[in-house]
């Protein structure tokens, strides 16, 4: 049942206005460019992947791609099929589609996200209704006029869906209708047939499908069709193809196993079958937009491109693609004016998620290579080696694979390709094999020093009962034992080269979830479904044995069901902590006397997260407990958890696996998992003490020597005086000098304050801000002394040079922050270049690293990578300050007109202004900015007249009840604007009189209707028309009217 409402509600955007629209070919370098891994997390330091892909989609004018992904956007250009930029969402995406060629409308699981691509830091503001409501779908009608929502209905609706439908205008969006349906929505799509004939909207839930149609005269959907399908069948996806005479189902039989294809006929509410496709599951299903009978098909299997008939939709000759392409989730989109496939594939055969498929004759399409692997499906856990000099990562993905990844240089480094999927897979400590649960009753162990992996032939025993399946395995901290456990309560543990045990474990049918080893490898604890930790100790001569005879000392009960158990890796540290399905968190300790000690029990606020414990993990050095709850980690001090809680947000999906990992100055890092796809670093040095600074060792990335931070830390790492006796290390030369291109040297390391000793092999150096700009700094350092063996230390020397500085706002570097600095903004308006570290708005000296062109680099006010509106902002929040912070009202040294003299630059100056009148209403500030740029840009506009006379398009537009038509005057002219309804009767005339040449832009100058016809009543709801006439020069427009 289906059930409906009008609706006169309006739900405004805070749409940028100064953001009109641009060519599309300028669009790409205003993108927001990433780094190689995207834009990241606070907190985070690196990313492995961009996540999984869930949407293709291009623009309307094929000029980019956009990849929806469970962590955000990805943009690519079309032609190059280089990335353009990325948009990084808190929120898992689903859908996107496209208001125009630069504004989208994103789908999440937390709402309606609308983003500017040419402003994509700062979202607009959607709807207030589908603001904090799990989207399902979007859709965009061809002519950009409506906006369709389907979003699941709000708590206490069970089994309802909601379809909002939007007028959507240049300057507000209003809601016109909502419609429910009972069942969850799957599908909604526009008719794309020609614009200003009747229009359709198509809603598909999991069984039936909805049709309304708004004929050109009407303002709202009307109910005229229901579409019923067999009730085995599940509807995946639906689509209208090019001129809307067909509507075809894609769905999926449960009872038979194959994917069927209907069509729905307006003139029948029983959709009609077309085709079946055995023993496959359809994924997508999707129309070539502008060439009418071209017909994609993706199942789990297979690929298929038909031509079909205009007259039925039913298939003719052969297929342009007929392709084995077998993949765990597909996603499909076609070039809106060439015969070429894009296509989002998890873990298909070409091994790239992203492909594109040239479509030529008859099963001939090629593929066309997108250099995009950095994709990656559903990650079942994490784990990492222990060791600090070969620092990998163990990463098992949903997908019959596991990679082993370079956690220094965070590349792929091995592929470990499985039959089948594993139940849990671990690295070794010291990473040379990897110990897998397979899904049967097997335990392998796969030496990965070779190539290809070899079994480990000195493992023996590992299997358990045949009638069980393995669920866990692990390694103690040494790297001695393995120990795996089967869901039928059986425990194996066993040791590399020695005799399986005469006695193994079996908890007789109670499953046990997880197990973990003590440091030395001495105590186990096994984590069973019954609620209950046993303790039991592990050794070769004595087997496995309880803890101790004290029945309440060897099985711990936690009370409620437990998920995951670790001990702490340090030695002599017997600590252990428990995961519960309730979200809470145990910290035990075993005491010398083998006694149990519960040290705290923590539980998480709701709000926080809310769900099981699915990761847990200690730190290397013990001082750190975190655990993964929903898409949250948290974090607490081991020693004191009470202390404070730390939050790491950034998956957009559940967290799977936890693991720290450590670098050798002592550093501890974070590493995470999850089923978006992801694996994110996270640097949580910055929660200690002293929050770490850019640190250098031996000048980062290991030897990077150019632009290197003015303000950084340089640690210099001599290997050779670990050799010293630590008493005799204090004897050695440190010189740090600094020489300009010009010749001038300065000497920095005259004050030993500045420099100090860290360890048997550490100098670090800390230069205070006093460097200068692209300076070539030298270290030496050297001894006189004798090592342990009477040897003479070499010296040691680096060399490297640094980079810019910038002073947030005074682009133009004269000390001072006005009205001028906006000349380089403007100049490099649009530009990217190197964003820079830890770089904001703050009134503080920032290092830089050069741009291609040195003067963007200070043009770039806030450090972001972009020269655009956010560097206005800067110049305004830092208003006349100076680089001594002191504040100035001087007068400008030269008059503006001689500074501002471009009319070239008029529509970059207004996008200023306008962005800085919205953001002033916004914080309710006024700024001396904005009424410069006022005045800047009222001279401009004189020195530079229309070229033509124009109608523009009024605003806003739906509109209730009143609004403005803007127009330009090439000359003078008598103006007069009339409105007509749809039968071309008069409604109203505007008599403007004489008007001078120029721009009739904004409230105060244009046109203004207040809705009203000339007899002074409000006009019915409904389409016009508004026709100007100045001189000989005549134009019309239609405009909308919503009560």
């Amino acid at each position: 049942m289906v059930k409906f409402w009008g609706s006169s509600f309006s739900a405004k955007l805070f749409v940028v206005i100064f953001l009109a629209p641009v060519l599309v070919a300028l669009l790409a370098p205003l993108l927001v460019v990433a780094d190689s891994n995207g834009f990241l997390p606070d907190k985070a330091v690196d990313r492995i992947g961009y996540g999984r892909i869930q949407r293709v989609n291009y623009s309307p004018d094929a000029k980019l791609i956009t990849l929806t992904t469970s962590v955000g956007i990805r943009i690519i250009d079309a032609e190059s099929l280089k990335q353009a930029g990325f948009i990084r969402l808190e929120n898992f995406a689903v859908d996107l589609g496209f208001m125009s060629h630069e504004r989208v409308a994103i789908a999440t699981v937390d709402g309606l996200k609308i983003f500017d691509l040419n402003n994509p830091r700062h979202p607009i503001t959607p709807p207030s209704q589908v603001q904090r409501t799990p989207i399902q779908t979007v859709a965009i009608s061809t002519d950009e006029e409506w906006m369709a929502i389907g979003a699941i209905a709000q708590e206490g609706k069970k089994e309802q869906s909601e379809v909002f439908v939007y007028a959507v205008g240049e300057d507000e969006t209003s809601l016109s209708q909502i419609f429910t349906l009972e069942g969850e929505v799957i599908d909604v799509v526009f008719d794309p047939g020609v614009a200003g004939m009747d229009q359709r909207i198509a809603v598909a839930s999991q069984t039936e499908i909805f049709i309304w149609r708004k004929s050109s005269t009407e303002s709202i959907f009307r109910n005229i069709q229901k579409g019923i399908l067999p009730a085995d069948l599940v509807i995946n996806n639906i689509t209208f193809n090019s001129d809307g005479n067909h509507l075809l189902i894609g769905a999926y039989n449960t009872q038979t196993n194959s994917s069927e294809i209907y069509r729905q006929v307006v003139a029948d509410p029983r959709p009609e079958f077309l085709t079946q496709i055995p023993n496959e599951k359809i994924f997508d299903i999707i129309f070539h937009p502008t060439q009418r009978n071209l017909l994609a098909i993706a199942t789990d299997q297979k690929l298929r491109v038909w031509e079909v008939f205009q007259s039925d939709a039913t298939r003719k000759g052969s297929p342009l693609l007929n392709r084995d392409f077998s993949a765990d989730s597909i996603t499909l989109a076609f070039h809106p004016k060439k015969k070429v496939l894009a296509i989002g594939a998890d873990n298909n055969p070409l091994n790239q998620s992203f492909v594109l498929f040239k479509l030529g004759l008859a099963e001939i399409a090629i593929p066309i290579n997108t250099e995009f692997t950095d994709f990656h499906p559903q990650i079942s856990s994490i784990h990492s080696s222990s060791t600090t000099t070969n620092r990998q990562l163990l990463v098992n993905y949903k997908s019959k694979r596991a990679v082993i990844w370079d956690l220094d240089e965070m590349t792929e480094k091995r592929r470990l390709p499985f039959p089948s999927k594993v139940n849990d897979i671990k690295l070794s400590p010291s990473a040379n094999e990897v110990a897998i649960a397979l899904q049967s009753n097997e335990i392998a162990v796969l030496d990965i020093t070779s190539d290809p992996p070899s079994d480990s032939a000195a493992q023996s025993g590992l299997s358990h009962p045949e009638t069980t399946i393995s669920s866990m395995v692990a390694y103690d901290p040494s790297g001695q034992w393995i120990g795996s456990v089967g869901k039928d309560g059986s425990v194996r543990v066993r040791q590399k080269g020695a005799p399986q045990f005469e006695n193994d474990l079996d908890f007789k049918n109670t499953p046990l979830i997880d197990i973990s080893f003590n440091f030395e490898g001495s105590i186990m604890a096994l984590l069973a479904a019954n609620s209950t930790v046993a303790l039991y100790q592990v050794s070769l001569d004595q087997g496995i044995q309880k803890l101790t005879n004290k029945p309440k000392n060897s099985i711990l009960n936690i009370g409620t069901p437990g998920t995951k158990v670790a001990f702490s890796p340090v030695k002599n540290d017997n600590r252990f902590v428990i995961g519960l399905q309730n979200g809470f968190v145990q910290f035990y300790d075993i005491l010398k006397d083998r006694s149990i000690l519960q040290t705290h029990q923590l539980s998480v606020d709701k709000s926080v997260a809310d769900g099981e414990v699915a990761a847990l993990s200690i730190s290397l050095d013990g001082r750190f407990v975190a655990v993964g709850i929903e898409n949250s980690i948290l974090m607490w001090s081991h020693g004191n958890p009470e202390e404070g809680l730390q939050q790491f947000s950034g998956h957009t999906k559940k967290v799977t696996g936890l693991a720290f990992s450590r670098l050798d100055d002592g550093t501890n890092l974070l590493v995470s998992s999850s089923l978006d796809g992801t694996v994110l670093v996270w640097d949580i040095g910055i929660l200690t003490e002293e929050e770490r600074t850019g640190e250098l060792i031996d000048l980062i990335e290991p030897n990077r020597t150019a632009e290197v931070a003015v303000t950084d830390r340089i640690r210099v790492r001599v290997p050779t005086f670990s050799k010293l006796n630590m008493e005799t290390l204090t004897p050695f030369n440190f010189r740090v000098e600094g020489k300009l291109e010009n010749g001038s040297i300065i000497t920095y390391s005259q004050n030993e304050e500045q420099y100090a000793v860290e360890g048997t092999n550490m100098i670090t150096f800390n230069p205070e801000s006093i460097l200068r700009e692209k300076e070539t700094i030298t270290i030496r350092v050297s001894s006189g002394i004798e090592d342990v063996n009477g040897k003479f230390l070499e010296a040691a020397v680096l060399e490297f040079t640094t980079g810019l500085v910038v002073w947030p706002g005074d682009t133009n570097r004269d000390g001072n922050v006005n009205v001028f600095d906006i000349l380089p903004v403007g100049q490099f308006w649009g530009l990217n270049g190197e964003i820079r570290r830890k770089g904001n708005s703050s009134w503080r000296l920032q290092p830089a690293i050069s741009w291609s062109n040195k003067q963007a680099t200070y043009a770039d006010a806030n450090g972001d990578g972009v020269i655009n509106l956010d560097d206005v902002f800067t110049i305004n929040d830092n208003w006349k300050k100076t680089i001594g912070d002191e504040l100035t009202s001087s007068a400008p040294n030269s008059p503006i007109q001689s500074q501002f003299s471009h009319p070239e630059m008029l529509e970059i100056y207004e996008k200023m202004y306008f962005g800085l009148q919205i953001r002033s209403r916004q914080t309710g500030v006024g700024s001396e900015l904005a009424v410069a740029l006022k005045n800047i840009i009222e001279q401009l506009r004189m020195q530079s007249l229309p070229t033509v006379t124009k109608l523009l398009n009024n605003y806003p537009n739906p509109f209730n009840p009143e609004t403005w038509i803007p127009f330009q005057l090439a000359e003078a002219q008598e103006v007069s604007i009339t409105i007509y309804d749809l039968k071309g009767r008069k409604v109203r005339r505007l008599d403007l009189g004489y008007r001078k040449a120029g721009y009739y832009l904004n409230r105060t100058n244009a046109a203004y209707w207040d809705g009203r016809s000339d007899w002074g009543e409000l006009i019915a709801s409904g389409i016009y028309f508004y026709q100007i006439k100045a001189g000989n020069f005549s134009s019309q427009k239609r405009l909308i009217i919503l009560k």
